[in-house]
Order: structure tokens, then C-alpha cells, then sequence
């Protein structure tokens, strides 16, 4: 996972801890149901959006999957990848 791909999961949990803060401070101050149910909307798609970043920052490389898809159908792959894919995954 990048530097990059960290600082945009970090950014929406703090979107999301925000929202969660706000929410409780809407429902103490009696805000109306169309109000809490925008609110809840919005932290549901904050919450789909992190589950995406994180399962996108897990992917492993193209090239890895590739290589993983040869070796698992029993095409050969390069000695290095091997050694690579035996480090990393196994």
C-alpha cells in the first residue's frame, strides 16, 4: 500500500469519525428525520468508499496476478517471479 493510498483511507476515516460526531450532536439537538436520514446516507457512502480504497490498496499488482494466474494454471513463469511470488505469498 502507497503513502498515497494511506493518507486517502486516513482522510476518509476522519470524514467518517466527523459524520459519526456530528450525528450524535444532531440527535441531541433534535434535528428531523429527513435531516438524520441525509446525514446517515452520507455516512454510508463514506463507508462504501473506504471499503473500496482498502480493497483496492490490497489488490496485489497486475503483473503479480498475472504471474499468480500462470502458476496456478501451470504455465511456467521466470525464475525471479517464482522466487518473488514464494517470499511474498507463500
Amino acid at each position: 500500500m502507497s503513502a498515497l493510498d494511506q493518507d486517502e483511507i486516513d482522510g476518509v476515516l476522519l470524514h467518517i469519525k466527523g459524520l459519526i460526531f456530528a450525528r450524535a450532536l444532531l440527535e441531541q439537538r433534535g434535528a428531523s428525520e429527513s435531516e438524520l436520514a441525509e446525514h446517515a446516507a452520507e455516512l454510508q457512502r463514506e463507508r462504501r468508499r473506504l471499503a473500496e480504497l482498502v480493497r483496492d490498496a490490497c489488490r496485489p499488482p497486475i503483473s503479480i496476478s498475472r504471474s499468480i494466474q500462470r502458476l496456478r494454471s501451470g504455465l511456467t513463469v521466470s525464475t525471479k517471479t517464482q522466487e518473488v511470488f514464494a517470499t511474498t505469498f507463500i
